[in-house]
């Protein structure tokens, strides 16, 4: 089935969907593997046994998306998208920012920095933030006391929830702020695929997966990997 653009997903959107499919198809996922023998030329005669032993990339991945969107080419749909988001993407961004320095004097200042933002607009928006001056928390300042910076952004943001993180240069440390307040044990990355399968125990899974999965999707876009929660499993367990 092709799917239609009503509401133009971003980029990032996109390419967030072409990684979560290959990882899919890595797994064996049923249902992705259909998707990609109705959609990719080489895999249509494939059998369910050679699907499992075949090697996609993630090119491969990103031609099943365009195709399920009605285009030909990966590259089309990125111009599609691009030629009418780029820049309500880019005035969305601005327009967060804005309210943030409007409300914390050290971001307009350029003592704090925002290093990423991930929104869904009307419920929840995710920044990750930085400052080079050991003097100053990042997070509280952004948060302020009795998070009540926080709250003046969420109203201006339409009612918007804010979570703020401290950004890390490592990938393993940003990961772990991104999905707080669910606590990680290890992380397992698949850096073709830009995927990270992130151990943590059983009981905090479903804290990583609130909301439906909101703050899960909003880390990963904040980080720019796929983040997968899986329950730890100890030696007594097994």
């Amino acid at each position: 089935m092709t799917l239609n653009l009503p509401d133009r997903p971003s980029f990032e959107h996109l390419k967030y969907q072409a990684r979560d499919l290959l990882s899919a198809l890595r797994r064996g996922d049923v249902t992705a593997a259909r998707r990609v023998k109705q959609h990719l030329p080489k895999a249509a005669n494939l059998t369910d046994a050679d699907m499992l032993a075949a090697t996609f990339r993630l090119s491969d991945a990103q031609l099943v998306i365009a195709r399920e969107y009605g285009f030909k080419s990966w590259a089309k749909l990125k111009a599609h998208v691009l030629s009418g988001q780029d820049g309500a993407a880019s005035d969305e961004t601005a327009s967060v920012r804005r309210i943030i320095a409007e409300e914390v004097p050290e971001v307009r200042s350029g003592a704090i920095e925002i290093k990423a933002i991930a929104r869904e607009p009307g419920k929840r928006t995710k920044i990750a933030v930085d400052c080079a001056d050991p003097q100053i928390d990042a997070v509280e300042t952004c948060m302020g006391k009795d998070n009540e910076r926080a709250q003046r952004i969420g109203e201006k943001l339409g009612g918007e929830k804010l979570d703020v993180v401290r950004w890390r240069r490592s990938t393993l440390r940003f990961i772990e702020n991104a999905i707080r307040p669910a606590a990680v044990r290890l992380v397992f990355f698949d850096e073709q695929a830009r995927r990270a399968v992130v151990v943590m125990d059983r009981d905090q899974v479903p804290i990583a997966r609130r909301e439906d999965g909101l703050r899960l999707r909003l880390a990963s876009e904040l980080v720019g990997w796929k983040l997968d929660p899986m329950p730890y499993v100890s030696e007594v367990d097994g």
